[in-house]
């Protein structure tokens, strides 16, 4: 967003000068001597501005920190993390530098655009007319592309690059339109490759999926601009057609004319300034979905965690509750016992102290859901094999992971270790099948065999999944469990409840991001200020001609507005219908 208003700016100035820059070229200033005057200004105002955003950036960051800390206290502390704010010169120097390299860049390519001027045209402040100049050449390197395109798709396909499986098809796309244009036309060309390029966008990500492709964050990065561009060039071909209708519908109300007029005349700003908006407001729309789909999730994962119970109940273990007592309690219709404890748990070169939960037959009757139940035809036969063997175990991928995507994840025949850390006592196991991500901190799983084994007379089940009766509250019944074994040291939640807290720390971090993105929606409102501001001091004779020949300040002043609203709708509308329909396609 910010590099676009950039480009705005610099091309509204070089409008607001085309008279005098035609006079320096006119008594011998070369194109190079006026790209540096541009850029020499330009990069004034890019070292000022850049200095200051340096600082206003690090409090930024204490406000992003403090929210952070915020969203990482959840109501659990099992699952609480402490984060202070601190900064150095270092990253601050660094934040200059990337905010200063990307505007002097974008200001010297633009300095270099906006030079190349008809010297009399700009003189007398004529309309821009298209040269005569012979374009074979541009033309050529475009077909180009149609090549470029397919070989990137078929490497992309054959050595599992996403990148090149996202832009293979889409660079093919144009370079056909390239080939196409003169004999269909601009308007049917750029209409034909926007949408192949939209629907490309749309189903890359599935695609990617359903090829077994790796792929990094960034595809979405990719996506969403190339969808972005594909929109606005699509919705510039349709400006005029669209600007007319627009103008029926207010029964042809002059300011509504008027403020449509010189949206049309300038394109390439209404390009900038729909492209600016649409950035921002599709990258809030799409975290908002991602943390909608986190929320809504809940009660699946709750169910897949637990299999058929509902409370998770952990007891001091040098006194822990009996299994009749708790099954007598109102409301409770089944107890699974489980043995908990901790143990240096090793896997390749990485030794943690991590959790460690024996299973008994009553958690196999009603198993947990597996992500990949190995070489067994069922959940509960994997189960059943860790129950029987004390040799095997059942691990999440995220095992002796602290914390965001595992580096290594846990693969079905890994072996794992675990040792107690009181004896010393060692146990080398095979992991049979890969169990959900560990939301309740159950740490790899084991039969009440190799559990024996490991930890000996310790070896006590002091936690239990508690079944509750169709009708009963989960988390009254978790309450009633509290209060009635609080001598044993009770602690009881509804598995809901303990999933909730998980994802409310993900869903909180996402809208900690659409906030801060938030901050890039107020530089496009800031842009439009700036546009609008620019575009008044550049009509100024437009407005005095309308003014001298009747008409009012109010419908001056509604053509400015009914500008700037429709040029913000349009880009925000676009924003939202592509999120809508990337989102889609990541679902699919």
């Amino acid at each position: 967003a910010g590099i676009l208003l950039l480009v705005n700016i610099f091309v509204m100035l070089s409008d607001e000068r085309r008279s005098q820059l035609g006079m320096l070229r006119a008594i011998g200033m070369r194109r190079g001597r006026l790209v540096l005057v541009f850029a020499t200004e330009g990069w004034l105002y890019a070292l000022v501005s850049a200095g200051v955003g340096a600082l206003v950036g690090i409090q930024l960051g204490r406000v992003i920190a403090w929210r952070a800390d915020q969203i990482l206290h959840a109501d659990n502390d099992l699952y609480a993390l402490d984060l202070t704010f601190t900064w150095t010169w270092d990253s601050v120097a660094r934040g200059f530098a990337i905010g200063f390299v990307i505007a002097v860049l974008t200001i010297v390519l633009t300095s270099l655009r906006i030079s190349r001027l008809n010297v009399i045209a700009a003189i007398r402040d004529l309309p821009v007319s298209p040269g005569r100049t012979r374009r074979s050449a541009p033309r050529l390197i475009s077909a180009a592309f149609l090549p470029i395109g397919v070989l990137a798709t078929v490497w992309a396909v054959a050595v599992g690059d996403s990148y090149g499986l996202g832009l293979g098809p889409m660079v093919a796309a144009c370079g056909l339109g390239a080939l196409t244009v003169r004999r269909v036309g601009v308007r049917p060309t750029v209409t034909w490759v926007s949408l192949v390029v939209l629907a490309w966008g749309t189903m890359v990500v599935p695609v990617i999926g359903w090829l077994d492709i790796t792929t990094e964050i960034t595809i979405f990065l990719l996506q969403g601009t190339t969808m972005c561009a594909a929109g606005v060039a699509l919705l510039m071909v349709h400006q005029k057609p669209l600007g007319v209708w627009v103008a029926e519908r207010f029964g042809g109300s002059l300011p509504v004319r008027i403020g449509l007029a010189y949206t049309l005349s300038r394109a390439f700003r209404t390009a900038m300034t729909l492209a600016m908006f649409a950035i921002v407001v599709l990258t809030i729309v799409y975290l908002s979905f991602i943390s909608l789909m986190f929320r809504q999730q809940a009660n699946d994962i709750a169910g897949d965690l637990s299999g058929g119970y509902d409370v998770l109940v952990s007891s001091n273990p040098s006194d822990p509750i009996d299994v009749d007592d708790l099954v007598a309690l109102d409301g409770v219709t089944a107890v699974a016992p489980l043995g908990y404890g901790f143990a240096e748990t090793t896997l390749g070169e990485r030794t943690q102290m991590w959790p460690v939960t024996a299973i008994g037959p009553e958690l196999v009757a009603d198993p947990p859901a597996l992500r990949d139940r190995g070489g067994f035809e069922t959940d509960r036969a994997a189960w059943q094999a860790i129950l029987d063997d004390p040799d095997l175990v059942i691990a999440d991928e995220f095992l002796l992971n602290n914390g965001g995507p595992a580096s290594n994840p846990v693969r079905v025949g890994d072996t794992v270790t675990l040792t107690d850390p009181v004896t010393g006592t060692s146990h080398e196991l095979e992991v049979a099948a890969l169990a959900i991500e560990d939301y309740l901190v159950s740490g790899p799983y084991v039969g009440l065999d190799a559990y024996t084994d490991l930890f000996g007379e310790r070896a006590v089940a002091s936690r239990y999944y508690v079944a509750v009766v169709d009708d009963a509250d989960p988390e009254v019944v978790a309450a009633a469990i509290g209060r009635t074994f609080a001598e044993n040291g009770a602690e009881s939640n509804a598995i809901i409840t303990l999933v909730d807290a998980v994802l409310a720390q993900s869903t909180g971090f996402f809208t900690l991001l659409q906030q801060f993105v938030g901050v890039g929606l107020l530089v496009g409102i800031a842009g439009l200020g700036v546009i609008m501001i620019r575009s008044v001091r550049e009509r100024r004779r437009d407005i005095g001609v309308l003014r001298s020949v009747g008409l009012e300040p109010a419908p001056v002043a509604r053509s400015f507005l009914v500008e700037a609203s429709c040029v913000t709708a349009e880009g925000v509308l676009l924003g939202i219908a592509i999120a809508l329909v990337g989102t889609y396609g990541l679902v699919i």
